[in-house]
């Protein structure tokens, strides 16, 4: 577990702070394993569905997966089922409670 540090304004030094984990993007796709997952692709297509897995290129698979043509709050095109999505055409990724 990796411990960040905060310069706390009121004695002006270090303060730890564990709920600060290691934030890197693999990391926290790995915690968020069967969870909501929404993934926006480069060329606007969008796609919501279960995170099932994903590995060290970024690519990932999403179980129950709904293909999305216009994007956020956009009618859903077609429901999938499994989708393996490649890493390098991924714009960005939103998992578990962003989803909101």
């Amino acid at each position: 577990m990796t411990v960040k540090y905060k310069l706390d304004a009121a004695d002006h030094g270090l303060t730890e702070h564990p709920e600060s984990v290691n934030r890197k993007p693999l990391s926290v796709l790995n915690a968020n394993l069967n969870k909501p997952t929404y993934v926006k692709l480069k060329n606007g297509l969008s796609y919501k569905g279960v995170l099932d897995k994903t590995d060290s290129q970024m690519n990932v698979i999403l179980q129950g997966a709904v293909e999305y043509n216009s994007g956020d709050g956009g009618d859903p095109s077609v429901s999938l089922g499994m989708v393996l999505i490649r890493g390098n055409n991924i714009l960005y990724i939103r998992v578990g409670d962003f989803l909101e």
